[in-house]
């Protein structure tokens, strides 16, 4: 499975922010598929997806996710002021879990 931007191999010649909007955006599609398949939404985890991507490539991110009809997404960062922004910038309801307060 080889993706490509512009005649190019992402692998290649493609940046880091590229690269990981590239991954983003399959494991996204495989949600989609899945729904539209088996009328299910899976879970789906984003594990510290900021990181590599440019602002750009973020509001691309968050359009995307507003605008089709994912379930459930966990979100995992390390910058706890982009909690804010995304409940800012997200027509979702979202629920921050610090992992600093959980008791072992």
């Amino acid at each position: 499975f080889v993706v490509r931007r512009q005649g190019h191999i992402l692998r290649t010649f493609g940046s880091q922010g590229q690269k990981k909007l590239a991954i983003i955006s399959l494991k996204l599609s495989q949600s989609l598929y899945t729904f539209s398949e088996l009328g299910e939404r899976p879970w789906i985890l984003l594990d510290d997806i900021f990181d590599k991507l440019d602002s750009k490539r973020v509001d691309a991110l968050i359009h995307l996710v507003n605008s089709r009809p994912f379930g459930q997404i966990f979100i995992t960062d390390t910058d706890a002021h982009r909690f804010e922004f995304l409940k800012q910038k997200l027509n979702k309801s979202l629920q921050l879990i610090n992992t600093e307060d959980i008791k072992n």
